[in-house]
């Protein structure tokens, strides 16, 4: 048996609460003469045993009056209604999935387009327009990405600048690496680095 027909089993199992649906049956629901059949039909459907016509007839006959209840009485529809409302999403992890998508994309988009949703506020307000919270969360956030590649930017800049006045001074006392120069040199050459990385900028 595969593991998508236990689940269904499963599912089928604790949908329908067979005391309930027998006293609903014994009541009116159905004629009471199904009530053997619709049993036997679903234990088979518990059992994974291959319903017969008969079986497959009663089934659906059920569901069909089940789905005439529900959608044709308002009171019942509203309260199935809020029951599947509960147990969607909740909107709070809807919203935050969006963002992180949002914000995702956002790094992706290149820097004249974040500065055009940056402005696109600003000109709105001047232009006397209304802006959604959505807009100002847009341009913020676009603000951010584009102070971060800035950011980004000039700590390469100074990274590549350091590792330039590094090789320099590295070359100026002969050697290649920082391990072939002798300790006692190491904290002037750290100065000189220091020097001339700083006279660099």
């Amino acid at each position: 048996m595969s593991t998508l027909e236990r689940t269904v089993r499963t599912e089928i199992k604790e949908a329908i609460h067979i005391p309930n649906l027998e006293l609903l049956v014994r009541l009116g629901f159905m004629p009471l003469r199904d009530l053997f059949f619709l049993r036997r039909a679903l234990d088979r459907l518990h059992g994974g045993v291959m319903l017969t016509p008969a079986d497959r007839d009663v089934v659906s006959r059920m569901v069909t009056k089940l789905l005439q209840m529900t959608m044709g009485n308002p009171a019942i529809f509203n309260q199935l209604r809020m029951q599947v409302t509960k147990e969607s999403l909740d909107m709070d992890v809807v919203e935050e999935m969006l963002m992180e998508i949002r914000d995702e994309l956002l790094k992706k988009i290149p820097d004249g387009m974040l500065d055009t949703l940056a402005s696109n506020v600003k000109s709105k307000v001047s232009a006397g327009g209304k802006i959604s919270p959505e807009d100002k969360r847009t341009a913020s956030k676009a603000k951010g990405e584009l102070r971060r590649r800035r950011d980004n930017k000039k700590h390469k800049m100074k990274n590549e600048s350091y590792e330039m006045a590094f090789q320099q001074v590295l070359a100026d006392y002969g050697v290649d690496s920082l391990n072939a120069l002798p300790v006692e040199h190491t904290k002037e050459f750290f100065q000189k680095v220091e020097t001339l990385y700083k006279s660099g900028e």
